[in-house]
């Protein structure tokens, strides 16, 4: 192009990118990258977004008669921006759990209590920035006083009802309760007092102390044998009163009787050989444990020390007491329980300091490996030693804690 043809268009090249700078100024400007999109406020409440879902009726039937309803209800009349947590079955999860709409409408509010105020949080669980996945919390159950323990040592503070406690979890783009895979996704429904998530599964409250559970459990019977056989020894050495009236320190057996009231006792995590890992270590029969422990340093003592017995310094590694407290504001005070999706992802209880190896998460004398999708559970004092594999009959939630079945004995030698 000449010089005397660019003159001859240039107006008409200007007036081109005139009109072409106009049409970009009326845009909007491009966000940053990682910049959230608008989103809009809820629109309905809890009571109105379980009115439109049709895979929850029963739940809301439920909901509607228990005394849960009239309690947020009552609490969104003095503020209506207090917020709740719902975990709502949904109908598929509630028929497999043996619930009809027929049994729904005929049980009494206290009963429907127990399934829907044991899934409901105070708080908005997801956004709140104080309470990080995996925290146990308080739920909104009424506090049992016929729960209390009237066998706690002086070193507790006065007795209280129990609280009953839930632990929500989102790990591997799932939710979890309790250590139970519930849902896929980890999205909630969100309403203008709160949220709700829906569960694929029921997750009930626990019913049974620790010591009830084991004591009937066939699969650990040389469990509960070497328990009692330990607990007879100190008795006769005088180091433990009376046979599970007061808890101390050798006690093994009153120890399952801590309660998780209300934030002031232990929290129990109990790693229950089987009589398969009793076996494995060389144990064949309950004579053969009665035996080895007979064989202890303190059967020949004069008595009056606190020292364990053979088995018990093997079991003392089984049975772990976590006072891991924490307050959450408005959410509830909570404690660590610990699943088995923590025991490889909890931030909190992650441990880098034990010779010659690096755990991710540890817990009291003992640290949690991945044993090819498995869990295996390793002396800290003893790293190489023989390890003892969570198997599939794990995260049983019980009154005073969680009960795994592992199947081997923490021996420090392999």
């Amino acid at each position: 192009m000449n010089v005397y043809s660019f003159q001859k268009w240039l107006p008409a090249i200007i007036v081109s990118l005139l009109l072409i700078s106009s049409c970009t100024k009326t845009e909007d400007p491009p966000r940053k990258v990682g910049e959230e999109l608008p989103y809009p406020a809820p629109a309905k409440t809890l009571g109105q977004l379980l009115d439109s879902l049709p895979d929850c009726t029963m739940y809301n039937a439920m909901y509607k008669r228990s005394g849960l309803k009239p309690y947020i209800d009552s609490a969104n009349g003095k503020n209506p921006n207090t917020p709740f947590t719902l975990f709502v079955p949904t109908d598929k999860a509630l028929s497999a759990a043996g619930y009809t709409m027929d049994i729904i409408n005929a049980a009494a509010p206290t009963i429907l209590d127990s399934v829907v105020r044991y899934l409901a949080l105070s708080g908005n669980y997801r956004t709140d920035p104080h309470v990080p996945s995996g925290t146990t919390i308080f739920t909104l159950m009424q506090p049992d006083p016929n729960l209390v323990r009237t066998t706690m040592p002086t070193v507790f503070s006065a007795y209280q009802p129990y609280v009953y406690l839930l632990t929500p979890d989102f790990q591997d783009n799932a939710l979890w309760l309790n250590g139970k895979k519930v849902s896929s996704t980890t999205t909630p429904l969100s309403a203008i007092n709160g949220c709700l998530y829906r569960i694929d599964s029921l997750v009930q409250k626990p019913f049974y102390e620790m010591y009830q559970l084991i004591n009937t459990d066939t699969t650990l019977s040389y469990y509960i044998a070497a328990l009692r056989i330990n607990d007879s020894l100190y008795q006769a050495k005088g180091i433990i009163g009376s046979m599970y009236s007061n808890i101390q320190y050798n006690d093994t057996l009153g120890l399952m009787l801590a309660p998780a009231d209300a934030g002031q006792a232990m929290f129990e995590v109990l790693l229950a050989p089987t009589n398969n890992a009793f076996r494995k270590a060389g144990f064949q029969s309950i004579d053969d444990i009665r035996t080895y422990i007979n064989n202890s340093a303190l059967a020949s003592s004069p008595g009056g020390t606190q020292m364990l017995t053979n088995l018990d310094s093997v079991l003392s590694f089984h049975q772990l007491l976590y006072g891991y407290y924490s307050t959450f504001g408005w959410i509830g005070q909570g404690a660590a329980y610990i699943y088995t999706c923590d025991m490889l992802n909890n931030p909190y209880m992650a441990q880098l300091w034990v010779t010659g190896v690096t755990p991710r998460v540890s817990l009291n004398n003992v640290f949690f490996q991945d044993a090819g999708g498995r869990i295996a559970v390793r002396r800290i004092d003893a790293p190489t030693g023989r390890a003892a594999v969570i198997t599939s009959n794990s995260d049983i939630p019980t009154l005073n804690g969680v009960l795994h079945h592992v199947d081997d004995l923490l021996l420090p030698n392999p």
